[in-house]
């Protein structure tokens, strides 16, 4: 804050107002920096006051000016409203305190990374325990996925605006309304001039609404040409689908083959007091049945299993590798479909993994040594471009898989920041990508040789469109319909374990069975896309 005289006889006024009750409090705050913004000197941060501080660097001595207990996550020099207690004053844990700094900082553009980045830094500088952790992350995430109806719901719960002071904290406690987290009851006796009983009514008022783009927008928190591009895609479907991506995603496990099978993983966790179930169609997943500590099990250090989507594992069961086979995953990041191919290649086979992140493939490594998958090579590449080497065992591969950068919206209930990231300019500039990316795979696909693409979306323009381009461009390309893979398992051998329940493998096709394509609404799983293309030996008819 300015060395004014008027903003230094303001803190002294605030000073003693914090001898009130909190709604005294509450109140006064909000006349006096009303007074003060229509006077001309409207509260705001200055630029070394724009949350660009690290989260380490702490107020010494006490100060009735930090919100959070341990001290101002942020750094000297915070704006004024939020040093004299605005989440204080409402009476905000030192959590909620923390899971408003991330989105005060997210908003004012103080930090690049993705949040789940952000929290970490948060979570070592502040010391959090697990279980403090698993709070923030899931207050900030459960804000995230719903960010626009929450400023529909303020805007609707206080017409006449909320000061700078209480921007972050009212707007996470709309959140926690909204999520049935809070009762209206509950966030009136912290902020009463809000109408907390509209706020709750805010997702019946949108679903009603007859406008459906905007419907979408509020219902997803999406902005609004994804919204008319998910009406058009979806139709109907849309909003169902937005619903199923609002919710929270199961935990699911995917047994290492190199260690056991599914059963035997049940066993071995059952013995560690964690119940599980059999997924519905992956062959190797289980289903989480209550929260536990999975990462601090004996069967976790011992390498039994990942954490993987089912849909994540059903586009590594649709590669369908021969045992002992060479297989080339060309976007493996931190290599979570690897392993999976790894577990059914087997110790006779090879994986080779890409990718362009020095520290993606430093987790592949540290993955595949937990699971005791010696034979996945991890290899940097550029990102235009393979070097000769790589093309070579690129020839020689018997699957290929592009699982390329996308919009990610198949993911969004573990990626809720997407929403923010993502626009018109960035889907073409993956659209680029995928082509490229995919175009490289087919030029040295062996004859006979299948070429799988997978997204985790379920835009046209990422997916169906994609391949239909790169096989105009390589003739010898053939697409295989996913239905006929399914039904041979591709290659000949026994069908697909998740055609075990035969009919049900059937809600996984679309386009009349050409493609594979998961929604969270119809599978419960992430929104995941595949298609398989062969190349054509010398001579094969088109």
């Amino acid at each position: 804050m300015s060395s004014d005289k008027g903003g230094k006889g303001l803190k002294k006024k605030l000073g003693s107002f914090l001898n009130l009750g909190r709604r005294e409090v509450i109140s006064a705050l909000y006349e006096l920096v009303e007074q003060r913004d229509r006077a001309g000197g409207a509260v705001r941060p200055g630029r070394r006051q724009r949350m660009g501080v690290p989260f380490g660097r702490r107020q010494r001595g006490r100060s009735m000016g930090v919100p959070f207990g341990r001290g101002c996550p942020f750094g000297r020099g915070w704006s004024m409203g939020v040093l004299l207690g605005g989440g204080r004053v409402i009476g905000l844990s030192r959590l909620e305190g923390l899971v408003v700094a991330l989105w005060e900082e997210r908003r004012a553009g103080g930090a690049g990374g993705s949040a789940m980045q952000r929290m970490r830094a948060m979570f070592r500088e502040e010391g959090l325990r697990p279980r403090q952790q698993k709070r923030v992350k899931a207050l900030y995430y459960q804000w995230l996925s719903r960010e626009a109806m929450v400023e529909y719901a303020v805007e609707v719960g206080a017409p006449g605006g909320i000061i700078p002071v209480l921007a972050g904290p009212v707007r996470l406690l709309a959140s926690r309304v909204l999520s049935g987290d809070l009762s209206p009851r509950e966030a009136a006796a912290k902020v009463p001039w809000m109408d907390w009983e509209r706020v709750r009514g805010v997702p019946v008022e949108v679903r009603g609404m007859e406008d459906v783009p905007r419907r979408l927008e509020l219902l997803g928190s999406i902005p609004p040409w994804l919204a008319r591009r998910l009406w058009e895609v979806l139709g109907e479907e849309a909003q169902p689908c937005l619903e199923g991506l609002m919710g929270r995603p199961r935990v699911t496990l995917r047994a290492n083959l190199l260690w056991g099978d599914r059963e035997r993983l049940a066993q071995a966790l059952a013995e560690e007091g964690i119940s599980t179930r059999p997924t519905e169609f992956a062959s190797q997943g289980l289903l989480l049945e209550r929260p536990a500590q999975l990462l601090r099990t004996k069967a976790y250090g011992r390498g039994a299993f990942e954490l993987q989507d089912e849909a994540s594992q059903l586009v590594a069961e649709l590669v369908a590798p021969p045992k002992g086979g060479l297989v080339l995953d060309a976007c493996a990041g931190a290599g979570g479909k690897a392993l999976s191919l790894a577990g059914m290649v087997g110790p006779g086979g090879r994986v080779v993994a890409l990718d362009n992140s020095a520290s993606r493939l430093a987790d592949l490594r540290r993955r595949a040594r937990r699971a005791g998958a010696s034979h996945v090579e991890g290899f940097r590449v550029p990102a235009d471009s393979w070097p000769p080497r790589i093309v070579e065992l690129a020839r020689r591969a018997d699957r290929i898989l592009v699982d390329a950068p996308c919009s990610g919206l198949g993911s969004l209930r573990r990626n809720p920041d997407l929403r923010a990231r993502i626009d018109p300019n960035e889907l073409r500039r993956l659209r680029g990508i995928q082509v490229s990316l995919l175009e490289r795979a087919g030029r040295v696909l062996a004859p006979g040789a299948q070429l799988i693409y997978a997204t985790c979306t379920f835009l046209p323009e990422e997916n169906a469109e994609v391949v239909a381009e790169v096989c105009a461009r390589i003739p010898e390309l053939e697409l295989l319909p996913v239905a006929e893979v399914l039904g041979d398992g591709g290659a000949g051998e026994k069908p697909l374990s998740f055609l075990r329940a035969g009919e049900q493998a059937l809600p996984f096709l679309c386009e009349g069975g050409r493609f594979f394509q998961t929604l969270p609404h119809r599978h419960g799983m992430d929104g995941f896309f595949a298609a398989v293309l062969r190349r054509r030996n010398p001579g094969e008819a088109g």
